[in-house]
């Protein structure tokens, strides 16, 4: 075991003027598997955050549906709203908001909220898990060896248009495997980009691509 050095410690924490000291720090810090960890917390505890704020978001009806000043009742089963005696929907006048409504009683409940209505819940909700196969194809990158190559992977999480996969390929495996996907530019693929180690030598090995849906 290694004993405390004391000129070591004061040379690691004090020493500034040491360019060799410095980009080793910097290289600890910065080097893509912990740039790809750094990120995906990030984004993940955003994501948490920003859906519980959008979940309590009250349903506005749209003027293209219903005239701002005018109101609408939709009376509903009870099994479907078993909290109220006589459920019902109600629309105010000069209002955008949607309530939970006792028709019988003439008692406007609370509005009701994006949580309430679990497709849009589940539609809007940035964060999840998935189980999903792809395939996977892109351009491998080591100390050694710059080369294409394919394989296969599991996806198993979402964050808004990010993806957390597993890539098994013919030159590596990537435990660390994160894909852009923009629904609005890709039906089944993404843009790739995973780190890992490859099989021959074991050497540090990053990949970049895209993959597919199956």
């Amino acid at each position: 075991m290694e004993r405390f050095n004391r000129e070591k410690f004061k040379k690691g924490l004090l020493k500034i003027n040491d360019s060799v000291e410095w980009a080793k720090d910097v290289v600890s810090i910065f080097n893509l598997r912990k740039v790809i960890i750094y990120l995906v917390i990030v984004f993940l505890f955003a994501g948490i955050f920003y859906w519980k704020g959008l979940k309590d978001t009250p349903v506005e009806i749209g003027e293209d549906l219903v005239a701002y000043n005018k109101e609408f009742t939709l009376r509903l089963d009870k099994i479907q709203l078993s909290k109220l005696e006589d459920p019902a929907l109600k629309k105010p006048k000069n209002s955008r908001l949607l309530y939970y409504y006792d028709w019988r009683k003439d008692v406007l409940g609370d509005p009701i909220k994006v949580e309430d209505i679990e497709e849009l819940r589940k539609k809007l909700k940035p964060y999840g898990f998935e189980n999903k196969i792809i395939g996977v194809m892109g351009v491998g990158i080591s100390a050694n060896d710059v080369s294409g190559e394919s394989g296969i992977g599991y996806r198993y999480a979402k964050l808004w248009e990010i993806r957390a996969e597993i890539v098994a390929t013919g030159k590596g495996f990537y435990p660390i495997s994160l894909s852009y996907k923009p629904d609005w530019a890709f039906t089944n693929s993404s843009i790739n980009i995973a780190g890992g180690k490859a099989w021959k030598d074991g050497s540090n090995r990053l990949l970049l691509g895209i993959n597919v849906e199956f």
